[in-house]
């Protein structure tokens, strides 16, 4: 089960949201966990949506897509790393949520699981019991 901190219910009981819009249902939005540890290293649990009808005009047939993914700035290489912080116009990141967000929004993921649906707390649900 992935943690209860990435749907918003986190350590001080508030939703761990990083990006997106107020309303994040019409324009998206992307959650970050808290640091996890596999014993090996540590990583990052993001869940991505992405509201297809606004991107699309409506020309999808379903209204959203939801992705997890898995980012360890540790594993990326300092190489990824520092291009992700760049092509977000990050000088000095902390070694925390900050390089998760450029790596992810750079693509340096590993994806886990992604489905679309049109139902949002279907999907939320779903990707809360997806395995870590």
């Amino acid at each position: 089960m992935l943690t209860r901190d990435l749907l918003g219910e986190n350590e001080n009981g508030t939703l761990s949201i990083s990006l997106g819009d107020v309303c994040y249902k019409q324009y998206g939005g992307k959650w970050i966990s808290q640091k996890l540890n596999n014993g090996e290293f540590d990583y990052w649990l993001v869940l991505e949506a992405i509201n297809w009808y606004d991107s699309t005009s409506g020309g999808c047939s379903c209204n959203v897509q939801f992705c997890l993914s898995v980012v360890s700035p540790q594993q990326a290489g300092k190489h990824h790393l520092r291009q992700a912080c760049q092509s977000c116009g990050i000088e000095d990141a902390n070694p925390n949520r900050m390089q998760v967000e450029a790596l992810h929004s750079y693509g340096v993921t590993s994806p886990i699981w992604a489905k679309d649906g049109n139902n949002w707390a279907e999907l939320m649900k779903e990707a809360h019991d997806r395995p870590n």
